[in-house]
């Protein structure tokens, strides 16, 4: 059985990172420099209107889990 030092229970979610300008956070209801979570049809439709993008796991609990395993210890 294995063990683990940390475990964590949380929602993942998906990190969006692209280059806009501030036209198409205005035109699209974004307000500059905070976090905006959205559901499915509208991710589409902003993916759809911007350029080029990348894409992270996120989340707290995955980033917490992420950096505590980096630091060694047993995570899940």
């Amino acid at each position: 059985m294995k063990r683990f030092k940390v475990a964590g229970i949380g929602n993942a979610i998906v990190d969006v990172f692209g280059s806009v300008s501030d036209g198409f956070l205005a035109d699209h209801g974004i307000r500059k420099g905070i976090m905006t979570l959205v559901g499915r049809d509208r991710s589409e439709t902003l993916y759809a209107a911007m350029g080029a993008r990348r894409t992270a796991a996120g989340g707290s609990v995955a980033n917490t889990l992420a950096g505590l395993g980096n630091l060694g210890l047993a995570t899940a």
